[in-house]
This record gives C-alpha cells, structure tokens and sequence, in this order.
C-alpha cells in the first residue's frame, strides 16, 4: 500500500515539474468589423515582479517592434486595426525574467478575423 502511494505521490510531482508555462492571451473577441480596433493582453508566466516583462511584435519578419506594457497588470497591451476582410496573424515574442531569476523568452501568436 505504501508503495502505491509513493509511485503516486513521485509520478504526480514529475508530471507537475514537466508542465511548461506558457503565454497567456486575453481578447474579448477573435473576430471584428473593417476598420474596427482589436486589443488583446499578454500575459507572460510566472515572472520576477520587480521586473515587468517585455513584449515585442515581428513585423513581415523584418521590423520588431515592442508593445506597452500596463504598469498594474504587467501585461503587454496589443492593438490593431483591422481592414482587410479575412484571417489575420501576428507573431511576437516575451522576454521576463522568471522567479528563478534566469531570463527566459517565449514566443505567440496572435490571430483574429476581418469580416
């Protein structure tokens, strides 16, 4: 019995140890009119709150370019306006320094509909 309950114990604490974080996304919609703005907020994991996070959008794989941050939630501020009808995507990146004070950088997408 005891030894069931360290497999348990000892495969449940991998199994949390392995779990990665990733970045979160909040939007209120994924799909907006033509010439309607759309926001969303990024979230990075688990960071050094001392320090806020940097959030930046890559731009035709050329131009970089980094997004505001708001200074009560640390999160990054994303806005754009739609105006040609169909899918749009845009990839970016993180960078934060974690709890465990090493620098870390996670890549997202951001995607939303023009209708």
């Amino acid at each position: 019995m005891m030894k069931n309950i360290f497999i348990i114990v000892t495969s449940l604490i991998l199994f949390i140890g392995c779990i990665k974080e990733s970045i979160r996304i909040e939007t209120k919609k994924n799909v907006i009119n033509d010439g309607e703005t759309y926001t969303a907020k990024i979230y990075a994991p688990i960071y050094d709150s001392t320090i806020f996070p940097r959030y930046f959008i890559i731009q035709n794989n050329i131009d970089t370019h980094r997004l505001i941050t708001d200074n009560n939630k640390g999160c990054g501020i994303f806005r754009a306006v739609g105006y040609k009808d169909g899918q749009t995507k845009y990839v970016g990146f993180a960078e934060y320094i974690n709890k465990e004070g090493e620098y870390e950088k996670k890549e997202f997408a951001i995607s939303f509909e023009v209708k």
